[in-house]
């Protein structure tokens, strides 16, 4: 991909843009979908896929969506709704995915998975954990990524940056699966090997990713972060 250094990365497991990755997503039962009509709102809907594969729709009836990414699914319904609409200009956005999540882990407020929404960054999935504790080390904020092969990649993310209005491109756009871990900042209380416990442990070394900017990957590389 242009713009991306592969030192860290064998070749052909290079990792895929959030353009790519949002534009090649397979429709699945339980997505939640939202179809809107151009010129014509009265056929809009918030719909989502049964387990069946399939949406109801007005006036043409069952669709089958599952299997199809967003695009084929819009020539779909433009053809399906043809002979209703001289010109239907469906767009289709996937709203929610059970299987598109990432997930935030060490001091925010809630740990665990979010659900992912096209253009989402890391300081929006903190938000929605219940934002940064206080013992937060906003400094060390850190992305895990697998790249095309699965092999895990760390790279560092400063969002006290963001939080200063200094840097907002190191709030970056992620991608399914993508793993956040918010460290406990150097300066806060110690706490009780108990607490410490149940606190996100890394456990090995991942190789590092390329320097990230929102929806790519871009310019430096930087050093690895032990896991």
């Amino acid at each position: 991909m242009k713009g991306v250094s592969t030192a860290a990365v064998q070749p052909g497991c290079e990792f895929a843009s959030a353009d790519d990755q949002f534009r090649n997503y397979r429709i699945q039962p339980g997505d939640q979908l939202d179809i809107s009509f151009y010129l014509s709102p009265e056929f809009d809907q918030d719909v989502t896929v049964r387990p069946d594969g399939n949406i109801s729709m007005p006036v043409v009836g069952n669709v089958r969506v599952q299997g199809q990414t967003p695009k084929q699914l819009e020539a779909s319904l433009n053809q399906l709704y043809g002979q209703e609409l001289k010109d239907p200009k469906t767009t289709v956005r996937i709203d929610k995915s059970p299987s598109q999540v990432v997930y935030v882990e060490g001091q925010v407020g809630k740990p665990g998975s979010v659900p992912l929404q096209p253009g989402m960054t890391a300081m929006q999935a903190i938000a929605a954990s219940g934002g940064m504790t206080d013992t937060a080390g906003a400094s060390k904020v850190f992305l895990v990524r697998r790249d095309a092969c699965g092999t895990p990649h760390g790279q560092q993310v400063r969002l006290d940056k963001v939080l200063s209005q200094k840097d907002h491109e190191q709030d970056v756009a992620l991608l399914p699966s993508d793993i956040v871990v918010v460290p406990r900042s150097a300066i806060a209380p110690q706490v009780s090997s108990a607490q410490s416990s149940s606190q996100f442990s890394p456990s090995k070394r991942l190789t590092p990713m390329p320097d990230i900017r929102p929806w790519s990957f871009a310019g430096t590389s930087s050093g690895s972060i032990a896991l």
